[in-house]
């Protein structure tokens, strides 16, 4: 299922999972991968149904209301993500799995930052971090500091944390990069941030969110380099099975935006703006950067 989603074969990802539940078998993770690829067709009804039978079974409830914390999130509407993503660590905890809660946090300190929201960021990291120091948290704690502005504790972080894996490749060059390039964007320094990044370049398309390309398209920004920029953020709007529902997905229609304005596009770059607000037509209206994409789309 997980293979056909991140190759955008929807349809033939749902086939496996009906074939699944014929032969009666069920994990938390079919239920989650079904709710990704309904959220990805726009099928709120099998949404909410998936909701709705996770409803008391463990480890599939707290996976499931992570799931619906980002979708929200994907929307702007951060308030109901936070909450959403309150309960589903609490869900988790109670279950006994601290890492579980830990990194739905990390999912939730992520788009705190990403969003701009810089100290709920910091607070949700610190959270993650005070519940677990495993491999699936400690990363993305390190790249929501790097984010926020953290920058000595982002490196200490990442600095241990590759001693600690040698020959690991995800986190030698993907995981360890993105936070030192994190860091070298929040100190203007763009064309650092894009050399750390080249060796995540083969593993683009791998599991991780798109992460190194979204942040060498925020590089080539920083840089001046429009087009550049948008070759990287169209990656995140070509493979939405990559992407699942994380909230870059709808932030790479404004990143580009942005790019094919500084390339002097500006019908295009109005276009995308309006992608952008349009999918958050109902964003909490105080979030720092939804505010700065509406001014930025008036003057245009």
């Amino acid at each position: 299922m997980i293979a056909y989603v991140r190759m955008n074969r929807f349809d033939d990802a749902i086939r496996v999972s009906e074939e699944a539940r014929a032969r009666k078998l069920d994990s938390p993770i079919l239920h989650a991968v079904r709710y990704t690829i309904a959220f990805l067709q726009r099928d709120s009804a099998t949404m909410r149904d998936l909701l709705a039978s996770a409803k008391g079974k463990p480890l599939t409830e707290d996976l499931q209301t992570a799931e619906h914390s980002r979708s929200e999130a994907y929307y702007g509407r951060m308030k109901q993500a936070r909450e959403l993503s309150a309960a589903a660590a609490d869900l988790a905890q109670k279950a006994g799995s601290p890492e579980r809660a830990a990194q739905w946090k990390t999912w939730e300190a992520l788009a705190e930052a990403e969003s701009g929201n810089i100290e709920g960021a910091r607070r949700v990291a610190a959270e993650a971090l005070a519940l677990s120091t495993g491999p699936d948290v400690t990363p993305q704690v390190a790249l929501s500091f790097a984010l926020s502005g953290k920058f000595v504790q982002a490196n200490e972080i990442a600095d241990k944390f590759a001693r600690e894996h040698p020959v690991d490749a995800e986190i030698q060059y993907v995981r360890i990069p993105q936070v030192r390039a994190a860091v070298a964007l929040g100190r203007n320094q763009p064309n650092e941030a894009i050399d750390i990044l080249a060796p995540s370049i083969p593993y683009d398309l791998g599991d991780a969110f798109l992460i190194p390309a979204y942040l060498r398209g925020l590089a080539y920004l920083q840089a001046g380099k429009g087009r550049q920029a948008a070759v990287e953020f169209q990656k995140l709007l070509d493979h939405p099975g990559i992407l699942e529902s994380d909230m870059k997905g709808a932030l790479a229609h404004l990143q580009i935006g942005r790019a094919q304005e500084m390339m002097g596009d500006t019908a295009a770059a109005r276009k995308s703006y309006q992608d952008f607000l349009s999918l958050w037509k109902d964003a909490d209206p105080d979030i720092p950067i939804y505010k700065q994409a509406k001014a930025e789309y008036a003057r245009l």
